[in-house]
C-alpha cells in the first residue's frame, strides 16, 4: 500500500478531515491534499507529527509493502508486546521458578562446606583466647583476646549468614518437590 493511501485511511480511521488534520500538525488544508494525492511527501517533521498521531512507526508509514492493515495491526502487536515483555526482575522471577530445586542444591552444596568451616575457625579461635589470657599477664594478652574476640564476632555473623542460606537452599528443595508432587 503506498504512502498517500496509507494517509489517507489512517486520517479516516481517526476521523479527522484534511483540514482538523492540517491543524494539528500546523501545515495548510492543501499540503494534506497533495500528500493524499500523491504529489509531495510530508517532510521528517511532519512525518513524525503523523507518526505520533496515528500511533504507528515512520517506518511503516514509508514501507509499501507493509498495507494499512498490517500496520494498524503492528500497533496493536506493539502494545501487546509490551504488556508481554517482562522487567528483568520478573524474568528472574520465573527463571527461580523454573530452577527452585537447582538453586537450593546450590545453595546447600556452597554453603554447607562453608558453614563448617566458619565453625572450625570460630571453634579454634575460641579455644585461642583462653591460653593467651593465662600466658601474658603483662597486658599482650588482653590485647590479643580482644581482637580474637572480635574476630570469633564475625565469624557469628558468617556462621548465621551460612546457616541461613542452607535453610533458604532446603526451602527451595522442598518447593520443588511439592510443586513435582502435584
Amino acid at each position: 500500500m503506498k504512502i498517500q493511501d496509507k494517509l489517507i485511511a489512517l486520517r479516516k480511521s481517526k476521523g479527522y478531515s484534511q483540514e482538523n488534520l492540517a491543524e494539528i500538525i500546523g501545515v495548510s488544508r492543501q499540503s494534506i491534499s497533495k500528500w493524499e494525492l500523491g504529489e509531495a511527501l510530508p517532510d521528517a517533521t511532519n512525518l513524525k507529527a503523523l507518526s505520533s498521531i496515528y500511533h504507528i512507526s515512520i517506518d511503516d508509514l514509508l514501507d509499501d509493502d507493509k498495507s494499512f492493515e498490517s500496520s494498524h495491526s503492528f500497533e496493536k502487536d506493539s502494545i501487546r508486546d509490551t504488556h508481554k515483555e517482562p522487567d528483568t526482575f520478573d524474568k528472574v522471577g520465573k527463571l527461580a521458578k523454573r530452577h527452585w530445586a537447582k538453586i537450593g542444591y546450590y545453595l546447600l552444596y556452597a554453603n554447607i562446606p562453608a558453614f563448617v568451616v566458619i565453625t572450625v575457625m570460630k571453634t579454634m579461635s575460641s579455644r585461642m583466647v583462653l591460653p593467651v589470657d593465662d600466658m601474658f599477664n603483662d597486658g599482650f594478652g588482653a590485647a590479643f583476646s580482644s581482637q580474637v574476640g572480635s574476630f570469633t564476632v564475625l565469624l557469628s555473623i558468617a556462621q548465621v549468614l551460612t546457616f541461613a542460606f542452607i535453610l533458604l537452599g532446603l526451602v527451595l528443595i522442598f518447593i520443588d518437590y511439592q510443586k513435582g508432587k502435584q
